[in-house]
């Protein structure tokens, strides 16, 4: 039979969320931080999805021959990380800096890195997961 191999990265932001994976509209499964999973299917071509709440991944197809294995890997979207670090540090710098010296310009960076991140949770929620083929 035909295998999806399917590894989830090690990323801080959804850290503490499992993401639901479906093939060919069908949930096949749920993967915790750092973990990966093989599902067996039949050999064809099939549909992939992985959703983590009301956001998901470009569906991506994968064509499988028999006895095939094709492994996908899942992820944030692109520099979710830095972006999320990036806004908590400026947030604590703008805390600091007001706090002592009355510096009250240092949240705008913050918020534009912010407004990013709401993007994906909003308008751009079916690209919030990133799926690829390794």
């Amino acid at each position: 039979m035909a295998k999806i191999s399917i590894e989830r990265s090690n990323a801080y932001i959804n850290r503490f969320r499992d993401i639901h994976i479906f093939i060919d509209g069908e949930k096949v499964g749920s993967l915790a931080n750092g973990e990966s999973a093989d599902y067996t299917t039949t050999a064809g071509q099939h549909e992939v999805v992985a959703k983590i709440d009301w956001c998901r991944s470009p569906k991506i197809s994968v064509d499988l021959s028999e006895d095939e294995t094709k492994t996908l890997r899942i992820g944030g979207f692109k520099y979710s990380n830095y972006i999320v670090a990036l806004a908590a540090g400026l947030l604590l710098v703008h805390f600091l800096l007001s706090r002592s010296i009355g510096f009250h310009y240092g949240l705008y960076p913050a918020v534009a890195l912010m407004i990013i991140f709401a993007y994906y949770l909003s308008l751009g929620r079916s690209s919030y997961l990133s799926l690829e083929e390794m």
